[in-house]
Order: C-alpha cells, then structure tokens, then sequence
C-alpha cells in the first residue's frame, strides 16, 4: 500500500492486520482528523522498513528507540503502544529490559517505576502470547567499525566533536582507575570531567552509576542482548529530546566509531521527529545529523 495513497479506512486496516488491534490513538485520528492520520501513516510508512525494505535498521528496534523517546516524554501510553508494536515485530524482553534499565542512568527511578516497569511487565506477559520466529528475523546489517583507527581518531575528534575534549582529571586509587578505564573504552574518548569530578566528591554515587550502566551497554561479545550500536543510536534519540548536546555528541561518537551510518542516524532522528516533534529536531536533530556526516566523510579519508 502506498503511504501517500492510503485511504484513512486502508491505514485502520493496516493496523488491524499488523497488531491485531487498532490503537487508541490511531482509532481518535481516524474518527476526527483524517488527513491527520494519512500525514502520521505516510511517515510511519517510511520510517519502520527492514532492511530487506529498504530501511537501514530493523523495525523492532526502531520501536525500541520509539519508546525510549516517548519514556523520555513521560509518555506512559504511548511507550506501552511502542513496546506493544516492537514485541509485535520480534523484540525480545531481554533486548527491552536492557534499554529500560540503561533510563535508569539518565532519567532516574521515577521513570522506571512510572512508565519502564509498566512497559517491561507488559512486554513479559505479551511474548508469550506471540507466535514469533526468533531465527527469521531480519539481522542488523553488516557494520563497518573504524576502532582500528585508534589515535588517527583524535584530530578528527578535535575537529567535529570538540565538546568531548574536556579537562583531563586523573584518577588517584584502583576504583577510580577501573572506572575511568571502562568509560574511556566506551566513549574510546577521555573520561568526562563531569564524572570524573563525582568520583573525586563521592565515589559511591559513581560506583552505583557504573554499576548501572556497565550491565546495560554490554556488547553482545560481552553478554549483552541488543546490538551495540542500537544502544548507542536509542542514547542519541533520548539526549535529542532533552537537548543534551554533550550526551547526545558522546553517544553519536559512539555510535559511528562502532559501524552507524549517516541512514541509521537519520532514521532515529525521524522517529524523534514522529514521536516528539520538529521542535526537538531543530533545537538539537539536526546538529546531530550533521555531525555524523562531516565525521563518516571525514572517516573514509583516514589510510
């Protein structure tokens, strides 16, 4: 069906077929905004593609990310229709109980227990009921990593992402150090003064947070279930909302440094869009988008 051609009644049906069931919202669009309706579905049409379709990220995670954004929103009924469309499509509750624990980092526990727990229970009782073929399910496409570069990175680093260049603060014991080294392998950038400092007022509130987050972004070498760079691209779509420039730039590095291509950002940055609107886009999307392509263009002419 083409998006732009859909017929409000055709859009009802898609849905019908889809997820079995047709969702609050898309049902009040339908009823008293049609042409409404016809603009949300020609951008869902683009945007939620496999692979195989010609997107660049399977559809299950660009779901993920989609209620990470609305989880950012504190959007409680709408992150429990993304976590209903993404189990729909394959996604597994460990995939989504890492992505709702790592919210625990960045936005605390009150999102956890208002919205993240919600989704994760839901998400847990649903699978069950789903007929789904883990072992044909569209892969993430193939990656190109640029972790070989090494130091070639760092004047490149200077150039396009010069917020991560920050003052270097040592670490003085053991602890310190294993903390500092596990963020610097995650970023492959120096540790952020901001922690660094908190560690130096209270390493146990950085302990607790490293704790938190080192469980969460594991890749799946390490354990972990979800693929790294969709972890990386779902922190970019979260710190786009909340305009988090130095957030959103350390994960975008991240991100790229792993495989990320220009597609891949700007497919998130369009569920951004979707979900929370232009303004977010503008005030920090779209920086961010242009950030990936300087560095990937930039990154080609790296011998």
């Amino acid at each position: 069906m083409n998006s732009t051609d859909a017929t409000p009644d055709e859009i009802i049906q898609f849905f019908k077929e889809e997820f079995a069931k047709v969702p609050d919202h898309i049902q009040f669009m339908y009823d008293v905004a049609p042409t409404s309706l016809q603009g949300h579905y020609t951008m869902w049409n683009h945007l939620f593609k496999d692979p195989s379709e010609g997107g660049s990220i399977p559809k299950r995670y660009k779901a993920l990310v989609a209620m990470s954004i609305a989880k950012a929103a504190r959007n409680k009924q709408s992150a429990l229709w993304w976590t209903h469309a993404a189990m729909h499509w394959g996604l597994k509750v460990e995939e989504l109980t890492e992505n709702v624990c790592f919210n625990l980092t960045g936005q605390g526990l009150g999102t956890f227990i208002d919205i993240g727990s919600e989704c994760l229970k839901y998400a847990i009782t649903l699978q069950p009921t789903l007929n789904i073929d883990f072992d044909a399910l569209e892969p993430m496409p193939k990656l190109t990593s640029y972790h070989h570069l090494g130091e070639k990175l760092v004047p490149l680093d200077q150039e396009i992402f010069p917020v991560l260049i920050e003052n270097i603060i040592d670490p003085t014991n053991d602890e310190e150090k294993k903390i500092h080294e596990y963020f610097q392998r995650s970023f492959n950038a120096p540790m952020p003064e901001f922690w660094a400092l908190l560690g130096k007022e209270s390493l146990e509130m950085l302990e607790g947070y490293f704790l938190l987050r080192k469980e969460t972004m594991k890749r799946e070498e390490e354990g972990g279930f979800t693929p790294k760079i969709i972890k990386e691209l779902n922190a970019v779509a979260i710190d786009t909302l909340l305009h988090n420039d130095w957030g959103g730039t350390a994960h975008l590095r991240a991100a790229l440094v792993n495989g990320a291509t220009i597609e891949q950002v700007r497919e998130i940055e369009g569920l951004v869009i979707m979900e929370a609107g232009m303004v977010a886009y503008k005030m920090s999307g779209v920086a961010f988008v242009k950030s990936a392509a300087a560095y990937l263009e930039k990154l080609t002419l790296i011998k």
